[in-house]
């Protein structure tokens, strides 16, 4: 996540739903001061951890038996709508959110045990016509919100 109101909007997100912590990957937005108050000062609060490799990471975490969940809506992708994602409420879980543009990286996406896409509510394509091109995602932390929820 490289945008920091984005950034700031899911921490606070995270914190709020009771995330147990944030993790970022090299690369990403930094915490800084308009992080911290778009967070409504959650940074303080949250355990926020940079992952250097996360290839490694999501190898370990896997081996280990935590469960990966993707999300994003790419072309061409597998994915499940919320209602039937598959959650075991004993095990470790990690959500994944991409970054904007450019979504999931494909190592991330390989270690995913599932892939959660929230639909527009109109059923349409993503890439349909006109009206339903005007707006093709949602903000990461509003759909944060909805997946932690």
């Amino acid at each position: 996540i490289m945008d920091p109101q984005n950034l700031g909007a899911l921490i606070r997100t995270g914190f709020y739903l009771g995330a147990d912590g944030i993790l970022l990957s090299e690369g990403s937005c930094p915490i800084t001061a308009a992080v911290t108050k778009v967070s409504s000062g959650a940074t303080e609060m949250e355990p926020i951890y940079k992952v250097a490799a996360p290839d490694e990471f999501f190898s370990s975490a896997t081996t280990e038996g935590w469960k990966c969940i993707g999300t994003g809506c790419g072309e061409g992708d597998k994915f499940c709508q919320l209602i039937d994602l598959e959650i075991d409420n004993d095990s470790n879980l990690v959500v994944a959110f991409g970054s904007e543009g450019e979504g999931l990286s494909d190592y991330i996406k390989n270690y995913a045990h599932q892939h959660l896409c929230l639909p527009p509510r109109n059923n349409k394509s993503l890439i349909g016509a006109y009206p339903y091109n005007v707006v093709d995602s949602l903000n990461v932390g509003v759909a944060a919100g909805i997946i932690l929820s």
